[in-house]
């Protein structure tokens, strides 16, 4: 349902739309394939290093891996408390639609990140590395937030989970964004 056309990335907006899903306070989610080192990365970054803090503040938050190829470091994450690893799933959006925030941890990679404008176009406020957003016109604390170490990281997602009118607003800009730029 993304697609590209020419240097820009397009969102489908009937399909990645926001909905009235109930909202599971403390739930973090991080979407794409699982199977690339990039998005492994990631997601083992931010169970190894970024969840502990955050449960440190918020002990029942927790963090969903939702795609396809995991591997098996990947997958025995979902020992961890907290931590759920879903592998291929028929559809992402009830896993984003249903999570408090996205976040998306990416260190290394290039090219945009569709999946951010998939779930600003579902309206969910987004905590980011500043790679993660490379190629896409938003901004630090008007579409997202920028944090680019654990810490720092932490922080950002724990203050979105308690404020959550700073979310909503977020959430709105995002949404507004992808639906006049992308």
């Amino acid at each position: 349902r993304l697609r590209r056309m020419r240097f820009d990335a397009a969102v489908d907006m009937e399909f990645f739309s926001p909905d009235s899903t109930i909202v599971e306070p403390d739930k973090l989610v991080f979407t794409g394939v699982m199977g690339y080192a990039p998005n492994e990365d990631a997601a083992v970054h931010f169970v190894e290093d970024i969840l502990p803090l955050i449960r440190l503040k918020r002990p029942n938050a927790t963090f969903w891996i939702v795609g396809s190829d995991p591997s098996a470091r990947l997958s025995a994450l979902a020992n961890r408390p907290g931590v759920h690893v879903t592998g291929k799933v028929d559809d992402v959006r009830p896993y984003v639609r249903s999570a408090a925030l996205f976040v998306c941890p990416l260190r290394v990679g290039s090219g945009v990140k569709n999946k951010i404008l998939a779930a600003m176009a579902m309206q969910k406020a987004t905590v980011a590395t500043p790679l993660s957003i490379d190629g896409l016109d938003v901004a630090d604390n008007r579409e997202v937030l920028l944090a680019q170490d654990p810490q720092s990281f932490a922080d950002k997602v724990v203050w979105l989970l308690i404020d959550q009118e700073e979310g909503r607003r977020l959430g709105t800009n995002g949404l507004t964004c992808v639906r006049d730029k992308y």
